[in-house]
């Protein structure tokens, strides 16, 4: 089993107040899957997604990543998982925009300390599965939305990942663009059997996984598919 989280709580204080972002939510998650977290603003699909992608701590649980517990890991290790075992895709792209697609992409294998050489063949390699090798030398802002979240799924993809965690990754793209991006989510999940975890409001596209996970109010409030 890959992600095995148990009884995980996650509160907030604000003030004298308590936010309760997430209430005991347990689930497992196989290496390979395709799986949907789906639920509207507020629900704690976002803080959940963090907490799988080493982002945030729980306040109460357990979390396993590939047998490992994370609440033991320092600093470093968690850094390592994040930089090797997890790729993010964000609604907001974030690329630099001084740099080119084919800089944007190599930028994790940098900080991996990946020579130059392999940094550019591993990255054009990226490129190539999400169909956008030939737009490598070409900045942000000469790219059209649909190009520029590929090419973030490139970055998350380009140091091999066990996890691909995307976080409304449809949100800033039309509804055309949007499905071919889901449809390439699908694509690398099975063929570079890359486990996928989209967190999404979008009921339509949470049906395009395999698995689709409810949340509300910070529970699992129905878990369908495999």
């Amino acid at each position: 089993m890959l992600i095995e989280i148990e009884k995980l709580s996650k509160v907030y204080r604000m003030g004298e107040n308590e936010v309760h972002a997430l209430r005991e939510v347990s689930l497992a998650i196989d290496r390979g899957a395709s799986v949907a977290i789906v639920g509207p603003s507020g629900s704690g699909k976002s803080t959940l997604m963090n907490i799988i992608g080493c982002l945030d701590t729980p306040s109460g649980g357990s979390y396993r990543l590939d047998g490992k517990l994370v609440s033991s890991m320092n600093d470093d290790a968690l850094a390592t998982v994040r930089n090797r075992q997890i790729g993010f895709v964000f609604q907001t792209f974030n690329l630099l925009p001084r740099q080119s697609a084919l800089e944007n992409v190599a930028l994790p294998l940098l900080y991996a300390g990946v020579s130059r050489r392999e940094r550019r063949e591993m990255a054009l390699e990226a490129l190539r599965k999400v169909d956008l090798v030939e737009r490598a030398g070409h900045k942000p802002a000469e790219l059209s939305g649909g190009q520029r979240q590929r090419v973030a799924i490139a970055r998350a993809l380009v140091n091999r990942p066990s996890i691909l965690l995307a976080d409304e990754p449809t949100g800033n793209l039309d509804q055309k663009v949007g499905r071919e991006i889901i449809a390439l989510f699908r694509r690398l999940n099975e063929q570079e059997n890359v486990t996928l975890i989209l967190v999404t409001h979008d009921r339509e596209i949470a049906q395009s996984a395999r698995r689709q996970i409810e949340i509300i109010d910070g529970a699992i409030v129905s878990d369908r598919g495999n």
